[in-house]
């Protein structure tokens, strides 16, 4: 079996773990009801459909 002949320190073990846990912006797409901006796979906001289902009752303006 293969093994480390040094130790990494903590700074380059760190390194090369922030590419993995690097954040990105949400994907955004438009509800098919109500034409607003959503996360995909999730209920829309602003009129509280999923897949062209009422998930949630929301109150009128």
């Amino acid at each position: 079996m293969a093994l480390p002949k040094h130790k990494h320190s903590h700074a380059r073990k760190l390194q090369k773990q922030t590419n993995v846990m690097k954040m990105t912006a949400p994907n955004l797409v438009k509800c098919k009801s109500c034409s607003e901006l959503m996360e995909s796979h999730k209920v829309c906001k602003a009129c509280g459909k999923y897949d062209g289902k009422q998930v949630i009752e929301m109150e009128q303006k």
